[in-house]
């Protein structure tokens, strides 16, 4: 009887943790022993929303794209590389991280790392923000989107995340002037919070291999002067 009442009550706590969480995860996956792994995972947002609507369907697309990619490569290599002699295995991992979930906003990032052989892998992370009142609908946000009309983001924000990535001492390629400014791509990588805003930069971008990879975070405190008050993301309300 108590078995039966403490397997009762841990289902009725798995119930609720599982109403707690606003998604659920699909997993990929495709494993040949010796030749490839390759394993991916995505969230499909509970609520019923229209930004949800928009960020499943983003993810669900983006996560299968590159799983579908990677296990076709690994499916073209693999079998020559054996024929070469060659018997190492191709491996990729893709995990996420949700980072806000509510009726206007969604941001999610994903962190996948991929090896085909060499020394190392290579890691790399990609941000999947959506958020009500885009145009057109249903397509990711930008950095142009946080900033006023007009407004180039490169001129206002770009210089606060470089001087986040100076203050960390390891972005040594902006250090000694190799690089000055940051690229499109780097500039809409960002994920959103409550505390801010965090832009990701993979290895290689801002220094060599063994520095890994880095992060500049800005504060809704920092970013105030440069957002678009009226704009679709605002810091939170307290």
């Amino acid at each position: 009887m108590k078995r039966a009442l403490l397997v009762s009550a841990f289902s009725g706590l798995l119930s609720l943790v599982a109403l707690a969480q606003p998604y659920h995860t699909e997993k990929l996956s495709s494993v040949r022993e010796g030749a490839w792994s390759v394993k991916g995972e995505y969230p499909q947002f509970l609520v019923r929303t229209v930004v949800a609507g928009y960020a499943n369907a983003g993810l669900k697309k983006a996560a299968v794209a590159s799983f579908d990619a990677f296990l076709a490569q690994a499916k073209k290599d693999v079998p020559e590389l054996r024929k070469d002699g060659i018997t190492a295995a191709y491996d990729y991992e893709q995990g996420f991280t949700v980072h806000t979930v509510n009726a206007a906003l969604v941001s999610v990032s994903f962190s996948t790392y991929r090896y085909t052989g060499g020394a190392h892998g290579m890691g790399q992370t990609t941000t999947y923000n959506y958020a009500v009142g885009l145009k057109p609908e249903g397509r990711r946000l930008r950095a142009s989107d946080l900033v006023p009309k007009g407004v180039d983001p490169m001129k206002t924000l770009g210089p606060e995340i470089i001087g986040k990535l100076l203050q960390s001492g390891k972005a040594e390629w902006l250090e000694d002037g190799m690089l000055t400014e940051l690229t499109t791509e780097q500039l809409n990588r960002f994920a959103i919070d409550k505390k801010g805003i965090t832009w990701f930069f993979d290895p290689y971008e801002m220094a060599s291999y063994a520095a890994g990879p880095q992060e500049a975070f800005l504060t809704w405190e920092e970013l105030q002067p440069y957002l678009n008050p009226n704009g679709v993301v605002r810091p939170p309300s307290h």
